[in-house]
């Protein structure tokens, strides 16, 4: 068995070994008859190219140690014609004169240039930036969160001359409670209250990612991005507690990202307004939550609030629920988050659907045509009982696109949803953010 699984990890070795040959044979060729016909640019970008590629098939886990110290073999070789090359070409250009210290320069100057492009890249890529379309108006509940966040974020916006002196703006903003409590949605609305202020939102999941390089770098160009705002911006730091939810032997980098952010924030643009948010707050190291110095608990909905929630989410949909029923479902839903009722609300509203799936009859009935709305008509189709006296037996399969008529979400099929469901958020995790309330607030 062992002799077999040798020979069998010799071939996969030589597998990789020729498909990783072939695939540079092209470029290496080309290199040389490009050489010898004296077109030496051509030849230098064709042995960077293969360089480049022979990296990448390095950095490949994979591979087999054999196979990759061969690869690193060729690498160096093909180095050492690319300087070769790159030498001739500076003296056909005349720039043979350049002594070491310079063409060092220049190679700094030129990683240099690369490594903030790609910086740059990464964080432009991770942040979202659109101008949100909600406002405060659109979060149901919180009633006294979005007051602070008024006074604390969007008066002085407006009125910044009476935010000075004795009255200085807050350094950073903590919005910390359950997940699916409204705290990413709260941030948005901030934003979304004046559009003429910039908004960038990033999940600190990114910055810690330990695939990803330059990660306090790309702190520094995130803060540079909302410091260049030509009008007053939000960064909104999403899943805050990742960047202290780690184990020292996962991500080494994490300290110096956490440095990096503890002096962006110090040395933060006026017109920069830092909003965390985090379902973790006990986590976050005390420097931070120092700095953070308006620290606010988005707690879940009451019963007003759970009632506007299933109103919001509801409405939209085909549904026969009286006014007095959302009362009955916010009563139901006591230690629910808002996104627990949105998710009671979307399996609901699969219920349609079900029925249209296992009906054995159908109906016809009155209503806009599919495709004219401001046509009525008499014989669209919609499910119904075998008993109906205008059932006909036929399945979904047999209706045509434009006469099927939605059937309605009823309250039956969201106290279904809602009795078939549990609140996310246990009894071990409240008691933990009620002892970080009472130690911080």
């Amino acid at each position: 068995m062992d002799g077999d699984r040798k020979d069998s990890e010799d071939q996969n070795k030589n597998k990789e070994l020729k498909n990783s040959e072939e695939q540079g044979h092209s470029n290496i060729d080309k290199a040389k008859k490009a050489r010898e016909e004296n077109r030496t640019a051509e030849a230098l970008e064709l042995y960077k190219k293969e360089i480049q590629h022979l990296i990448q098939e390095i950095k490949d886990e994979s591979m087999v140690a054999e196979v990759k110290n061969k690869l690193k073999r060729q690498c160096s070789i093909y180095l050492s014609e690319a300087e070769t090359l790159q030498k001739e070409l500076n003296d056909k250009n005349g720039d043979g004169e350049k002594d070491e210290n310079e063409e060092e320069e220049e190679e700094e100057i030129a990683c240099k240039e690369s490594e903030d492009h790609q910086v740059e890249r990464l964080v432009n890529d991770i942040t979202e930036s659109e101008t949100p379309d909600v406002t405060l108006e659109d979060v149901c509940g919180c009633q006294d969160v979005k007051d602070k966040l008024k006074e604390s974020i969007i008066m002085p916006i407006k009125f910044p001359q009476l935010f000075q002196g004795r009255r200085p703006t807050w350094k950073g903003i903590l919005l910390y409670g359950a997940p699916g409590s409204g705290k990413t949605m709260i941030g948005k609305a901030l934003a979304g209250e004046n559009p003429d202020v910039a908004y960038l939102r990033i999940v600190c999941s990114h910055l810690v990612c330990k695939y990803l390089e330059h990660q306090e770098k790309m702190v520094q160009y995130l803060f540079k991005r909302a410091k260049s705002q030509s009008r007053p911006c939000i960064l909104f730091l999403d899943d805050f507690e990742q960047l202290f939810e780690y184990e020292e032997t996962e991500n080494i980098s994490i300290p110096k990202i956490q440095t990096e952010l503890l002096y962006q924030i110090d040395h933060c643009a006026e017109n920069v307004y830092i909003v965390a948010g985090t379902l973790k707050p006990w986590i976050i190291q005390s420097t931070f939550l120092k700095r953070l110095d308006k620290r606010m608990l988005v707690s879940l909905p009451d019963q007003e609030a759970r009632r506007q929630i299933f109103i919001k989410n509801v409405k939209p949909l085909k549904n026969d629920v009286k006014d007095e029923d959302y009362l009955i479902f916010a009563d139901k839903t006591e230690g629910y988050t808002g996104a627990d009722i949105s998710s009671i609300v979307r399996d609901a509203a699969m219920a349609p659907i079900r029925k249209i799936q296992n009906a054995s009859h159908f109906k016809k009935v009155q209503g806009p045509s599919l495709t004219d709305p401001d046509v009525v008509v008499d014989d669209l189709l919609t499910p119904c009982a075998s008993q109906d006296s205008m059932a006909i037996e036929m399945s979904w399969l047999d209706v045509s696109e434009d006469k099927l008529s939605e059937p309605t979400v009823t309250t039956d099929d969201i106290l279904k949803s809602l009795n078939g469901s549990k609140p996310s958020i246990y009894e071990d995790y409240l008691k933990k953010l009620n002892d970080f309330v009472q130690t911080w607030e």
